[in-house]
């Protein structure tokens, strides 16, 4: 089993979102802002000492795909990428998060069972029903884009999942 979910999730496109490059400790206000490729704007969030994009990135670049080819849902929901074109689409001075540092910021959040809330929307707007736990207190706005088989290009999850990249590698 573990190792089906695991294909399958190599064969998927995610969403991400990017880790600055220094672990600086950032003072709260202001907040910073930062510009990707093609103008877009996004807020940052400082969660213990890591500073992360507060939205999905929506940079469109190769390898990247709007959820069910629909302009409607990348405001919203930011574009789907294959891992090789995140590693290269963050913005300059910024790139992919270790899974070590996705761990560290877990633990910042008091953990797997409590972070997962803390990173996302309260309510029912943008996860579906019954999104427990669900009261965005870190700032981080993880929105649930799905994803995309790259074997098939099927779209999945708009409103259920939120899969993000890391620079970390894995074996198969």
């Amino acid at each position: 089993m573990k190792k089906s979910i695991l294909l399958f999730l190599i064969l998927s496109v995610f969403i991400f979102s990017c880790k600055k490059d220094k672990d600086d400790v950032v003072p709260e206000p202001p907040k910073e802002t930062v510009t990707d490729a093609n103008g877009n704007i996004y807020n940052t969030v400082t969660i213990g000492t890591q500073t992360w994009m507060a939205t999905n990135l929506k940079v469109n670049t190769s390898g990247s795909y709007i959820y069910n080819n629909s302009n409607n849902n990348v405001n919203v929901y930011g574009r789907l990428y294959t891992w090789e074109a995140a590693k290269s689409a963050c913005p300059s001075g910024w790139r992919l998060p270790t899974q070590a540092e996705f761990v560290t910021m877990s633990q910042s959040l008091g953990g797997n069972q409590v972070s997962g809330g803390k990173m996302k929307n309260a309510g029912t707007t943008y996860w579906q029903t019954p999104n427990t736990g669900g009261n965005n207190a870190s700032g981080f706005n993880g929105m649930p884009g799905g994803y995309r088989n790259s074997s098939d290009g099927v779209f999945f999850g708009l409103g259920q999942y939120g899969f993000y990249w890391t620079s970390t590698d894995c074996s198969t």
